[in-house]
């Protein structure tokens, strides 16, 4: 008769050197995995910053087309403090008390506003600052040599937060990847300024 083997388990549990040879293969995962995880990370938030342009671009295009002009820059209800990152009237209708940061107030034909332009504006982009809705005229396009009567611009705080690669990345997708000149714009030393994007003109 054959003897069943004995299926007791062994009570010793991992030797040492079993404990460092995981430890060590999970080691190895991680830095196999993780720089793939963080670029991944790091483009999806490329990708997010560059939808949330173009989606105030559009509204503001939209928003020219019926009131006729671009909303002031940082523009705001007069009993709201003024600040950076909110919206200049894209997703709420401005009327003629709004204000600028100059304390001008807004230009065209308010009554004629047919938004909501966007569903709700992204005051903070992925990197965690502020989108800052600018207004400019007679805007010189940095490095070009032109000069644009009305220009839109949305600022992207940086202050160290963005990555360079980042940067040049959404430069790449929205203009021509050089940060000193065009549309898209640094302002300042990489890491302690913001980068400037030129979202419509007239």
């Amino acid at each position: 008769m054959f003897g069943l083997p004995n299926l007791r388990r062994d009570s010793r549990g991992f030797t040492l050197v079993e404990l460092l040879v995981v430890i060590a293969i999970i080691g190895i995962l991680a830095a196999v995995i993780a720089p793939s995880a963080f670029r991944a990370i790091e483009k999806s938030k490329v990708s997010r910053a560059v939808a949330d342009l173009r989606a105030i671009g559009k509204a503001a295009v939209a928003y020219y087309a019926d009131v006729g002009d671009f909303p002031g820059s940082k523009g705001h209800p007069p009993n709201e403090p003024l600040q950076n990152g909110s919206d200049p009237g894209f997703v709420r209708k401005p009327d003629s008390s709004w204000v600028t940061d100059s304390g001008a107030g807004y230009g065209g034909n308010l009554d004629a506003w047919g938004g909501p332009y966007l569903e709700r504006w992204t005051s903070r982009h992925p990197w965690g600052n502020v989108y800052t809705w600018n207004y400019w005229l007679g805007y010189p396009v940095p490095g070009t040599g032109m000069t644009v009567s009305k220009a839109g611009i949305v600022t992207m705080e940086d202050y160290g937060r963005i990555p360079r690669a980042s940067l040049e990345a959404i430069d790449r997708i929205m203009d021509d990847g050089d940060l000193s000149r065009g549309y898209v714009f640094y302002q300042g030393q990489i890491g302690s300024g913001y980068l400037q994007v030129v979202v419509a003109t007239q």
